[in-house]
């Protein structure tokens, strides 16, 4: 039996997780380019809750870069390389928080915004489940270039902040 190169064990992340049915049209290459001539770019969110669901993973940016210290569900932008908006997820999860999806459960919305004037951006955003070595909350590996910490917040810890998942219609309680 063969080893596995890098680069298949690179994209481990995009095989080993399942999806709800309803997700299947983001299975296909195309949901990587769907308003081509109303977004310059399309980006991904991911949306994690805690264990018993009553609290969500955000990310606070650094302060340099796009958006200083806004809080934020974990993601970031497509590229032409990703297979498929599901497997952009996936991987813009595991290399902000080194959180593996195990599941992705639902589509919660789209929200359009500028990064800059000329630069528009439709990001897609989904719940979905990481794997867990134990019950209880995730440990997060922070990717430092993007993000300067984490937290689990409740709705109530989470109003004060400028986190913009309540923009993406997100419910406590695990259902979204």
């Amino acid at each position: 039996m063969a080893a596995s190169t890098s680069s298949e064990q690179d994209k481990s992340h995009l095989t080993e997780f399942k999806w709800s049915p309803s997700l299947v049209s983001f299975l296909l290459k195309e949901s990587l380019s769907p308003y081509e001539s109303i977004y310059d770019q399309i980006a991904v969110g991911a949306i994690v809750f805690n264990a018993s669901g009553d609290r969500v993973l955000l990310m606070q940016r650094t302060s340099s870069g796009t958006f200083p210290k806004h809080w934020e569900i974990p993601g970031g932008m497509c590229t032409l390389d990703d297979e498929n908006v599901l497997s952009a997820t996936s991987l813009e999860l595991l290399e902000s928080t080194g959180l593996r999806v195990k599941y992705a459960r639902k589509h919660v919305g789209d929200e359009s915004f500028a990064i800059e004037p000329a630069n528009t951006v439709c990001r897609h955003n989904f719940v979905v489940d990481v794997e867990r070595k134990e019950p209880g909350e995730t440990d997060v590996k922070i990717n430092t270039l993007k993000y300067r910490s984490s937290c689990w917040a409740s709705k109530e810890e989470s109003q004060g902040q400028e986190a913009d998942w309540f923009r993406a219609r997100v419910h406590f309680g695990g259902s979204a």
